[in-house]
């Protein structure tokens, strides 16, 4: 088995010796890794440089590994602390967060879906539970996480509305989503909460869905189109509402909740609903639910000035490493 990976820690590679594995821990040959944003909540003292949502293949298994086998295709979503990042050529995980995959799903597409289908899975069943007829708005819906959100919600039975930052990004949303009705914030005929308002009746929208961090949404917009009993669902962790807002969320009896994927494998008895959501994700993708937008593919030598990328083309970014 091998004993050194590479990594990327900042703009530099490095070797790394890979740590004696527990008993319950996996060592996995990347094959793809999703390019997503670091854990905020993390130490400032972390060398974690972020890569989160894995494809790859096991090399080697702990004493206690009962569920697979060396060779086996799987996914993985890494713990905050593991030793070796996602831009590595071998990572070290937990079985308990790990799930066997076809081999007739590529590994980038596997590794694409992940960070989506975490986020809707989190969103909409565990914190929302949303019901067939419920309207979702998915802010950000050209983000690297929003296409595989919007999927999801359709496939709850939902009706997707999403918000689009630009011209180009609204003519993307409809072509790879033509089911979904697009709010271009770029158009300054139409408010975006006019907009959102005359879609619903007046009614509002039953779930607010932050894909990323929105742009061109203030805190009072969301309230506006929120309906009675909705949801916001943020990925802001340093939201702070004051008293009139938080006010108008009592008025409308709605909730604010925060969506972080990593809270599953934060905590051990969750553990189980964890793998039964990435389970989820590959059986959707074996028939097609879920087909999530590759904006580029990069090599490891191409990652650190990728990553230096001030913004991205709509769709995830993903690391090949096969």
């Amino acid at each position: 088995a091998s004993t050194q990976a590479r990594t990327l820690l900042g703009a530099a590679v490095q070797v790394k010796p890979i740590p004696t594995l527990g008993p319950r821990e996996l060592l996995v040959q990347v094959q793809a890794c999703a390019l997503s944003e670091s854990d905020p909540t993390l130490p400032a003292s972390t060398t974690r440089s972020g890569g989160w949502e894995i494809a790859g293949k096991i090399v080697q298994i702990g004493l206690e590994i009962t569920r697979f086998s060396l060779g086996d295709e799987v996914v993985t979503l890494l713990p905050p602390d593991v030793p070796l990042g996602g831009f590595s050529s071998h990572v070290v995980t937990l079985e308990a967060c790990t799930v066997a995959r076809s081999a007739a799903l590529s590994p980038v597409h596997c590794a694409a879906a992940l960070g989506g289908g975490l986020l809707a899975y989190t969103a909409l069943h565990y914190q929302r539970r949303i019901v067939p007829g419920d309207v979702v708005l998915v802010l950000e819906g050209a983000s690297a996480n929003g296409l595989v959100t919007m999927q999801i919600a359709r496939h709850f039975g939902a009706r997707v509305l999403v918000s689009a930052q630009t011209v180009t990004t609204a003519i993307h949303l409809r072509t790879v989503a033509p089911w979904a009705e697009v709010i271009d914030l770029s158009d300054r005929r139409t408010p975006f909460t006019a907009a959102v308002l005359g879609l619903t009746g007046g009614l509002g929208v039953d779930v607010v869905l932050e894909a990323a961090r929105p742009h061109g949404v203030t805190i009072a917009d969301t309230l506006t189109v929120l309906a009675g009993h909705g949801a916001w669902l943020t990925l802001d962790h340093t939201l702070q509402l004051d008293p009139p807002a938080s006010q108008i969320l009592f008025a409308k009896g709605a909730v604010l909740g925060f969506s972080s994927v990593h809270a599953w494998v934060r905590s051990c008895t969750q553990l189980g609903r964890l793998l039964h959501i990435l389970t989820d994700i590959m059986a959707l993708m074996a028939r097609g639910v879920i087909v999530p937008h590759i904006a580029r593919t990069v090599r490891f030598e191409e990652l650190a000035g990728v990553l230096a990328e001030s913004s991205r083309d709509p769709g995830v970014t993903v690391l090949d490493m096969a």
